[in-house]
């Protein structure tokens, strides 16, 4: 195996390998331990072959599994020629402290357990929450009115009695406005596991965020299963508002391009001069009577400017060079983040529920 991780199982069990195994410096062998019973609670890895190691190895305990001094945990067996040794070993959810080896044996390896372990794991039944494989990347990219979004894919995976997730809990924080930019946010059953909403996924709730940078308690009704050992792998996907803003800055552009563009109002000279005479001629109004020359000449120059003032600025004009600017395109960004698992245990409906979560998906930016 060059790079990459490679894991015996989604839950504790035996992986037989009717071949060589081979795993260069980049590589890492998971293994989950929830119990001494090596293939039933705790992973083993059989291989029927030769096996060359070298790399990483992560021992990941489960079930709130604590080891105590003295247990053995037999991990790897090979039929054939054995050669290497793992160059760093990486224990998971144990408290700092705990002294163990890593021992060869006639065939194959063990870890014994030198002192006692202080589970820090996820509590209860939940034995794991992680951001999913195919999950978006740091940073991604979308238009308004895009739907189905993918920000954050995750995983679930019970222990030995199963769940029912009965709720989420999620929080969203970035510069757009999750209130009224969102027109939905979805939590789907990711079937296939790619990372995207396909024609075969379930959704299991679907709201909105009643505040920007709020939070959403996302009721699951009826309750997603999750079966003993197995893994739910689920997906949120943001709807986004605002395509009524795509067509009016392309009604805009539209216009641009005809070289045309909307009225102006009236120069502030022509306003000035018009309130200036407009008094002129009232005051003047009694000459009417005596000298009509004067009040008709008045009148024109008035009407006359006026005229053409309108002429330049009202109703529509070529605009042959194009200088209308253009519209300013502006970006906001959206992120969630799982921060809550409400769930039950499949036949005693003890909570499972697991909280303080920091599972932050993909920062999603915006184009409008």
């Amino acid at each position: 195996m060059d790079g990459g991780k490679f894991t015996v199982g989604k839950s504790p069990g035996t992986l037989t390998l009717d071949a060589d195994y081979i795993q260069l410096a980049n590589g890492t062998l998971e293994i989950e331990i929830g119990g001494t019973d090596a293939g039933d609670n705790q992973d083993l890895l059989v291989i029927n072959g030769n096996a060359d190691i070298a790399g990483k190895l992560t021992l990941k305990f489960i079930d709130d599994f604590s080891p105590t001094t003295g247990q053995t945990f037999d991990f790897l067996s090979v039929s054939g020629t054995q050669t290497g040794n793992f160059q760093n070993v990486e224990i998971v959810d144990l408290a700092p402290g705990f002294e163990f080896e890593i021992t060869p044996t006639a065939g194959g390896m063990m870890m014994t357990a030198m002192s006692d372990g202080v589970f820090t794991g996820i509590p209860g039944e939940i034995n794991d929450v992680n951001v999913g494989f195919n999950s978006p990347g740091p940073e991604t990219s979308a238009a308004t009115g895009d739907v189905d979004v993918p920000m954050l894919q995750f995983e679930v995976a019970p222990g030995e009695d199963g769940i029912f997730i009965t709720s989420l809990t999620l929080s969203a924080d970035g510069s757009g406005n999750d209130a009224i930019d969102l027109a939905a946010v979805t939590v789907w059953v990711d079937e296939d596991g790619d990372g995207s909403v396909g024609a075969e996924e379930m959704s299991i709730g679907s709201r909105t965020y009643d505040l920007d940078n709020g939070t959403l308690n996302l009721s699951i009704d009826p309750p997603l299963e999750v079966a003993a050992r197995e893994t739910a792998t689920l997906l949120v996907a943001y709807d986004l508002a605002g395509a009524g803003a795509d067509a009016a800055a392309k009604i805009a552009s539209e216009v641009r391009a005809s070289g045309v563009r909307p009225s102006r109002p009236a120069s502030r000279f022509s306003v000035g001069l018009a309130a200036w005479m407009l008094p002129l001629v009232l005051g003047l109004g009694f000459v009417t009577v005596r000298r009509p020359k004067v009040s008709v000449w008045l009148c024109l120059a008035f009407a006359t400017i006026v005229l053409i003032d309108g002429c330049g600025s009202g109703g529509t004009t070529p605009d042959p060079d194009g200088t209308e600017p253009d519209p300013v395109a502006t970006a906001v960004t959206f992120r969630v983040t799982l921060t809550a698992i409400g769930a039950a245990e499949i036949g005693t409906g003890a909570d499972a529920s697991v909280n303080n979560l920091s599972l932050a998906g993909t920062n999603l930016t915006v184009l409008r």
